[in-house]
């Protein structure tokens, strides 16, 4: 603590410590943002790494453990008061949800460039207005409507680049996952208007733990000394993402913070290309951009009331 107090007491420290006091909270929001960004991205790179060598099911299981023991205390108060619902099922189904949703995501991204991955991933908003007029009765006019069938298209483009004859199998589970994501956020907007927050996260923990726990020990490889380290560096930096999100939409708007999310293509792009070699072509990068529009185009074309809700 001495040392942290005595490096915030030198003048650069003080000065950049000002700067950031005076910036406007949407800028320090997008500083969040892109922090999140990148950290979500660094996890995705050392899911690649040890995925050469573990099993996916393994990285999730251990992410698991790693998340009972940080919430145990919390969870334990009271004698377990907070674990406490009567929407048992709702639980199970979320779980089950956010399960599938690790499973491809990691999955896809030990076996996939980084950027595609990434790329796929931008089209949970689409997945989300699909899954919210089927299951909350949230329809979307046929502008929205069209702006989405356009975003799926660019999956295409991802999914078949142009010159490949076969398409990779594996690239369902990057189309799989955000749809799996998007679940989730439905289920968890069920939850949310009776549950506590802590108890949608403890159940889900102790849940996603019970499943995975059995998954990770079957597909177990032993580990190296790098690996143990690196596979407690996603925990870590899982929680700091997490931690960087929640501060990007409370610093700042969330129509002016929500985009810079879309970095996340470009870190996935510098790290591939550092650390894989992997340079995305260019059915890729024009898909990207048709999903990103897509999302964009979703959002303009929502009505002022509900573009004022984010905010």
């Amino acid at each position: 603590m001495n040392a942290i107090a005595h490096i915030l007491s030198l003048p650069p420290a003080q000065r950049l410590h000002s700067r950031w006091r005076n910036a406007s909270a949407n800028l320090r929001g997008i500083a969040w943002m892109l922090l999140a960004g990148f950290c979500f991205t660094l996890i995705a790179t050392l899911v690649k790494q040890l995925g050469e060598h573990l099993h996916p099911f393994q990285i999730i299981a251990f992410r698991g453990v790693a998340g009972m023991l940080f919430l145990a205390p919390i969870l334990l108060r009271n004698g377990g008061a907070l674990l406490r619902t009567s929407r048992p099922g709702m639980h199970l189904a979320r779980a089950a949800m956010g399960v599938a949703a690790m499973g491809t995501t990691y999955y896809a991204y030990a076996v996939l460039p980084l950027a595609q991955v990434t790329a796929l991933s931008f089209t949970t908003p689409l997945c989300m207005i699909v899954l919210a007029a089927l299951f909350l009765g949230e329809p979307a006019d046929w502008r929205r409507a069209l702006a989405t069938a356009a975003g799926f298209a660019g999956v295409l483009l991802i999914a078949r680049p142009s010159g490949v004859e076969r398409f990779d199998s594996h690239l369902w589970l990057a189309i799989a996952s955000p749809f799996f994501i998007a679940g989730v956020r439905v289920i968890i907007a069920r939850l949310t208007p009776t549950e506590a927050t802590l108890t949608i996260v403890g159940r889900f923990s102790i849940a996603a733990t019970l499943i995975m726990l059995p998954l990770g020990l079957w597909a177990w490889r032993d580990p190296t000394g790098m690996e143990w380290l690196m596979l407690a560096a996603v925990g870590v930096i899982a929680t700091g993402a997490q931690s960087a999100m929640v501060r990007a939409y409370a610093e700042g708007e969330a129509t002016v913070v929500t985009p810079f999310d879309y970095a996340k293509l470009l870190f996935a792009v510098a790290l591939g290309f550092a650390l894989f070699g992997e340079i995305p072509d260019a059915d890729t990068i024009t898909g990207a951009i048709v999903i990103v529009g897509s999302n964009f185009s979703v959002v303009l074309l929502r009505k002022p009331r509900e573009r004022a809700a984010d905010v």
